[in-house]
């Protein structure tokens, strides 16, 4: 039997990061954050172990678990590390963000090239929690919120 786990596919990794480039607001912003907003797209399920505000209690209700993998945890999160520098690298190449300030200052900054990656917000729910609340929060805060 094979199984797929879109966690060890590098190219759905930068569709993935692409796509958030694309969705966030800001030109400028830290590679931690990005790493965290790309974990939560690709496990949605994983929002029920985050404490949120009562009002976006309805976000812990996202998504199954649709591809076979066993236990999610901090080890994952570090294991998919990995992976989003390789992504972000290439990304980088493509000329998306600035490759020198990610290499150099582990800074995510867009450039002015369009792409043909973009994520639907209507299939993505998670998005909208990243607008509403993780934006609001500082990076460290973020970090704690997720525990990682």
């Amino acid at each position: 039997m094979i199984v797929y786990h879109p966690l060890h596919d590098l190219y759905h990794c930068v569709h993935r990061i692409t796509g958030l480039i694309q969705f966030l607001p800001d030109k400028e912003f830290s590679d931690i954050r990005l790493k965290i907003y790309d974990y939560y797209l690709l496990f949605p399920h994983e929002l029920k172990k985050i404490t949120l505000p009562r009002h976006l209690q309805k976000y812990k209700k996202l998504g199954d678990n649709k591809y076979y993998y066993p236990d999610v945890n901090k080890s994952v999160f570090f294991e998919l590390n990995g992976i989003q520098d390789e992504a972000l690298r290439l990304i980088g190449l493509y000329g998306i963000i600035d490759l020198k300030l990610f290499i150099n200052k582990d800074i995510i900054k867009k450039e002015e090239k369009e792409t043909l990656f973009f994520i639907d917000e209507e299939k993505n729910p998670v998005l909208m929690l990243f607008l509403e609340y993780f934006e609001k929060l500082s990076d460290d805060e973020l970090v704690k919120k997720i525990k990682v």
